[in-house]
């Protein structure tokens, strides 16, 4: 028994040994370049791991750098061997360098730093640092600091090529300080990768900005993402401000650790209604390289979300809100102009009046003009752009003809306007305008015809006499044989005979349009339940969606993928002129019920006008539909009568 006792200790002892010369084998040690420097400058930390064996290192814990930040970091890595005593003996190095920027003068301490290798966690020495206050002459050039292991990234500091890079960098640390968004911080800091949203605010008023951006953060290499979802953002109005087609990795550091940072979307947000809305995940799958000991490991496939946000949604008070509110949320200016300050009698003129400032000014809808009695309104149309820096603007086109000669002298145009930044309404005017009518020449000039401009209706012009609109058409000099009553119809019927036999034979349209007629009965059925339901919001939207979707059929371009202006141009001359007015004011009604804030809807939302506006859809597509079918009839007939 003590024979076996003795040898027992014995193994113990040479166990521990042998576990202990392992453990003394690694050395972990951290320096820096110096350890005096004046005030504004930077100076490099490196942390080296040095072992005779194969290893497996984390990434260093650094403590919290107080009153330093971080600007950049690489790493090295270096095997030296050597023979001695009939051996080889190779020692593998790897080095973590952090290039730091003192933010205040006086002494500073760098507390111990944490290295786990093996699994067996290791502690460097505290580091003191003394800066001095700057003198305006720098202590040592740059370029020609010292580097551990003589070991440089491409782009170092101290290179020309870096000084650039480092501009950036401190402009990044600036506005991460002054950014007070909400931010995802990751769950568990060992994940290969995580998706992290930030937003500007959580609490907003309906129609006012969210910016919210989605962020890619990775600890290793990204060889490959596969974007499966997209947030919906349903409740939002929503303008791209980037989508990213590649992913530009930046440098941050969370919690004490060095993570690459790529921007993948970021959006424009604008509530539509009040309550509570939510910004949902964007979701990926990435191939990740992960790093081992001394290189990359092999790849690992993950998918990551980010984290939901609710958005609290104010409604826009309504206790004193002004009768011209425009709907508009931001800072917006108004002008107005005139095309021309003299203008002959029963000729058009075009009013603008422009909207421009910060917020969505699509949302923005023109106030009643109070226009004097001789002058007719006679269109209007709108132009509106959201720009990536969230500034946007509205422009409205006003066709105005004057009906009596003498000076006309249009009233300033008062609006009013929300302000989210300090929760009050405002009012914008614009200048009073003058204009002066001349007697009207000319064989096209239209006898005066007051109408009512509460009614704002389009004035109804005989058939012998065109309006201004019409271009002034003059009679050529040079003549045909035969008389132009026979031979431009002639030609006329000769053109579209081919064009539709054409079309016929090409495409088969009188069957597209027997599809196309079941397809507009079908969802302009559903659209009546959803009006019987008080749905506005899903009659506005699949209204809107079955306009674009027939104009894309009659024109031949495709709803989905073209602007209305667009289409209408492209529909043939008589869906075009008897059905663009109708058309016009069906989308405006739709667009309203499918877009626009609650608060700006009023009475539209209501079943009797929902179901109005239901049967509107059906009339007002299944007319141009039939128009559609056989252009050639309607346009020779029209053009006689011309």
């Amino acid at each position: 028994m003590a024979k076996i006792g003795k040898w027992w200790t014995l193994s113990m002892a040479l166990c521990w040994f042998v576990s202990w010369a392992q453990a003394a084998d690694t050395t972990v040690s951290a320096t820096v370049d110096r350890n005096v420097m004046e005030e504004g400058d930077t100076f490099i930390l490196a942390i080296s791991v040095s072992s005779g064996n194969t290893i497996t290192v984390e990434d260093p814990r650094l403590p919290n750098l107080v009153d330093l930040d971080l600007i950049n970091s690489w790493q090295a890595s270096e095997t030296r061997s050597s023979f001695s005593n009939g051996k080889f003996q190779v020692e593998q190095t790897r080095t973590f360098n952090y290039m730091l920027a003192p933010s205040k003068v006086g002494q500073m301490r760098i507390d111990p730093i944490e290295v786990v290798v093996n699994g067996t966690a290791h502690k460097t020495q505290a580091i003191d640092i003394t800066v001095r206050k700057g003198s305006g002459v720098p202590t040592q050039p740059r370029a020609q600091r010292p580097r551990p292991n003589d070991q440089e990234p491409p782009n170092a500091p101290g290179s020309p090529e870096s000084l650039e890079e480092l501009d950036d960098l401190f402009s990044q640390l600036l506005r991460r300080r002054n950014n007070p968004g909400l931010r995802g911080q990751p769950v568990n800091p060992n994940d290969s990768f995580f998706i992290q949203v930030d937003v500007d605010k959580t609490k907003a008023y309906a129609g006012e900005q969210i910016t919210a951006s989605w962020f890619l953060y990775t600890r290793g290499q990204i060889s490959d993402i596969d974007t499966l979802k997209y947030p919906s953002l349903d409740g939002f109005w929503k303008e791209e401000i980037d989508l990213a087609t590649r992913l530009d990795f930046q440098q941050e550091v969370i919690n004490g650790i060095v993570y690459r940072k790529a921007l993948l979307a970021s959006y424009a947000l604008f509530p539509i209604k009040a309550g509570t809305a939510q910004i949902d995940p964007y979701q990926a799958k990435c191939t990740v390289i992960t790093e081992s000991a001394f290189g990359f490991g092999r790849p690992f496939v993950h998918t990551k979300a980010s984290k939901a946000v609710p958005i609290e949604v104010i409604p826009v008070p309504t206790a004193d809100r002004p009768a011209d509110f425009a709907g508009a949320v931001g800072q917006f200016s108004v002008s107005a102009s005139l095309s021309e300050g003299t203008v002959p009698a029963n000729q058009p003129v075009t009013l603008k009046v422009r909207f421009d400032g910060r917020g969505n000014g699509k949302l923005i809808e023109l106030p009643p003009l109070k226009l004097p009695p001789n002058v007719e309104v006679y269109d209007t149309k709108s132009e509106s752009k959201f720009f990536k820096n969230g500034q946007s603007y509205k422009e409205f086109e006003v066709l105005l003809i004057p009906r009596a000669v003498g000076e006309v002298v249009i009233p300033p145009l008062s609006v009013s306007l929300f302000d989210p930044a300090t929760a009050r309404f405002y009012t914008k005017q614009t200048q009073e305008m003058k204009l002066t009518v001349t007697p009207g020449t000319g064989p096209q000039a239209v006898e005066s015809s007051p109408l009512s401009m509460e009614a704002k209706t389009v004035p109804q012009v005989q058939a012998n006499a065109l309006p201004e609109l019409a271009l002034g058409w003059e009679a050529s000099a040079w003549r045909f044989p035969l008389p132009p009553k026979i031979f431009w119809p002639l030609i006329y019927l000769a053109v579209f005979g081919v064009l539709i036999w054409w079309s016929i034979m090409q495409f088969g349209l009188l069957e597209r349009g027997k599809d196309v007629a079941k397809v507009v009965s079908l969802r302009s059925d559903k659209i009546a339940k959803w009006a019987d339901k008080g749905d506005w919001r899903m009659v506005g939207v699949e209204g809107t969606n079955l306009v674009y979707y027939v104009l894309g059929e009659v024109s031949g371009l495709g709803g989905g993928a073209q602007e209305l202006e667009k289409l209408l141009l492209k529909v043939p001359p008589s869906v075009r002129r008897e059905m663009e007015e109708p058309l016009r004011k069906l989308m405006s009604t739709l667009e309203a019920l499918g877009f626009a804030p609650e608060a700006m809807i009023g009475s539209l939302k209501e079943k009797s006008k929902l179901k109005e506006t239901a049967g509107r859809i059906r009339d007002v597509l299944s007319k141009t539909l039939s128009l559609s079918e056989a252009p050639q009839t309607e346009t020779d007939g029209q053009r006689k009568k011309t």
